[in-house]
Order: C-alpha cells, then sequence, then structure tokens
C-alpha cells in the first residue's frame, strides 16, 4: 500500500478522474464542477490553490474564468506534471510551486484560497488554516472541500479501497484528519473566518455512480437539493476572512 504522499505519481489524481473506476469518474468531475460554482470566483480574482495535486482545479479555473490562479503542492511530481499540463493547455494565468503555505512570502495577497480535499491529508489543520488565512486578503474568501465522516464515507472508503483504487494506494491511510461537517466549521471559525456558507454533498449521488453514471448524474441534482443537511459524504465550507 502507498504510505507516502510524495510518492504518487503527479499525473494520479487527473488519471483517476478520466480513467479510473466510473465511481470515481463520476466524484472527480462533479465535484470540481461544483466547486468552482460554489466558490464565486470572480474574473480579476488573484486565486491560490492550496494542495493543487496535478492542478486539475486550477487549470479548470484559469480556463473558465479571467483570473489568475496559483497552485501550491509539497509534491516536486504533483507541481512538475501540473506545469507541463498549463503549458500544453496554453494556459498563461496558472503558475504552480512546490512550497509549504506556511512558507508563502505572499501574506494578504489573495481574493480567494481554495482548500479542496486536502485538509484531511494534514496532521495539524488547524495551524495549516491560520496559515492560510495569512495569504488571503482582508474580506478574502477560503473554500474548504473534505469528506464527512459524520456519513456513509467511510464505508465508501472501504468499498473504494477493497474494490475500486490501484492495489498500491489506500484512501484511508492518506486520510490522517478525519472531520465531521460540524467540526470542520468549528475549526474554520476557531482559525478566524467567518462562515457565509456550508452545506454536504453526495448523499444519493455517490452510491448511484457505482450502478449508474446518468443515474449518479439524476441524483447529483437530489443531493444539491439537500445541501443544507449535514450528511453528505463530502462537506462544503466557504468562509470569509475578517
Amino acid at each position: 500500500m502507498q504510505k507516502n504522499y510524495f510518492n504518487i505519481p503527479g499525473y494520479f489524481y487527473e488519471w483517476d478522474e478520466n480513467h479510473g473506476h466510473k465511481s470515481h469518474q463520476f466524484f472527480y468531475k462533479s465535484r470540481n464542477k461544483f466547486l468552482v460554482e460554489f466558490s464565486g470566483i470572480k474574473p480579476g480574482d488573484r486565486v491560490i490553490d492550496i494542495g493543487c495535486g496535478s492542478g486539475v482545479i486550477s487549470r479548470k479555473i484559469a480556463k473558465e474564468i479571467a483570473c489568475s490562479v496559483v497552485g501550491v503542492d509539497l509534491s516536486i511530481e504533483s507541481v512538475k506534471y501540473a506545469k507541463g499540463a498549463a503549458k500544453r493547455e496554453g494556459l498563461k494565468n496558472a503558475d504552480f510551486v512546490a512550497v509549504d503555505v506556511a512558507d508563502l512570502k505572499s501574506k494578504g495577497k489573495f481574493d480567494v484560497a481554495i482548500f479542496s480535499h486536502t485538509i484531511e491529508h494534514i496532521g495539524d489543520p488547524a495551524g495549516a488554516l491560520c496559515a492560510i488565512r495569512t495569504v488571503l486578503k482582508k474580506g478574502g474568501r477560503l473554500i474548504v472541500v473534505t469528506p464527512n465522516y459524520h456519513s456513509p464515507w467511510p464505508l465508501a472508503e472501504l468499498v473504494s479501497d477493497k474494490t475500486m483504487a490501484p492495489s498500491w494506494y489506500s484512501i484511508r491511510e492518506q486520510h490522517i484528519s478525519r472531520l465531521t461537517h460540524k467540526s470542520l466549521i468549528k475549526l474554520v471559525k476557531e482559525a478566524g473566518f467567518e462562515i457565509v456558507d456550508d452545506g454536504t454533498l453526495y448523499l444519493v449521488s455517490l452510491p448511484a455512480s457505482v450502478f449508474s453514471q446518468r443515474l449518479a448524474n439524476l441524483a447529483f441534482e437530489l443531493d444539491k437539493k439537500l445541501f443544507k443537511l449535514p450528511f453528505g459524504m463530502a462537506s462544503y465550507v466557504k468562509a470569509v476572512n475578517s
């Protein structure tokens, strides 16, 4: 099993989105699309994508919105892949850096910080949120997305590891900070942010995706209507640096 994030191939998460199990493909594609909508990023915004991995979200934002995006990740392999992909796609408004967010010199520079499916990989999530706050402008927005462990997500992790993921990779081993929706909100508030929107998704659509992509897409519309319930498998929080 994969025990070290730095040994995961830089392209892996993007490969899984396009070539992995159909349930993984649905999850990655739908969550990235919804994230861009939920973020409220506007033309001209300066965006930082923390834990950007292959840069798939950074590049999606850069393609769809006339803003500037910086993706940061600790994995040199991931950043190398993201830079190459952005170059191939002709993106002039996306850059990628291998750095810890705590070491960034860009204090108060960004309008939006994306922290998507990253906080669960970090041993000190409170410290990470405080570091993110320093790079945001006053009134800047933080978007956090992470698995909700007060939901069927632990079962989904187990099923994925046993039946869908490559034999060398384990979601459960990668996720070391396991938050509920309630504990995530508490953590964000304690870091000095003001919550402006929150909810959960994938109560219905993720199980449906095991059987049919079409069924999953229909169920996702229902999930969006159930967004304010705290039992969906992914937590979403939008907060302001107050």
